[in-house]
């Protein structure tokens, strides 16, 4: 795979997981992230390592937003772990 350009330019390994929040108004769905992201910190006892937030508008009727946390995915491993745990 071609590298990018420049020196400051790469391609990063790390491995990310996206959570969604989906809403009717943008203050909604990011209030909705931050609720979880604040919740999902307080539960594992440390901060999720968020990599990016990516926003996205869709202009159908009606109109909605999406909130992505790119999180990394051994942060979230060990909530997958451990609510697959409490489920069974």
């Amino acid at each position: 795979m071609p590298r990018p350009p420049g020196e400051h330019g790469r391609i990063q390994g790390m491995p990310y997981r996206p959570v969604q929040f989906d809403a009717d108004d943008l203050p909604t769905a990011l209030r909705r992230a931050a609720s979880w992201l604040q919740e999902t910190e307080l539960w594992l006892g440390e901060a999720v390592d968020v990599i990016a937030v990516r926003l996205d508008f869709f202009e159908d009727e009606p109109q909605s937003y999406a909130v992505k946390l790119l999180c990394a995915e051994d942060d979230l491993d060990g909530l997958t772990k451990a609510t697959s745990a409490v489920a069974e």
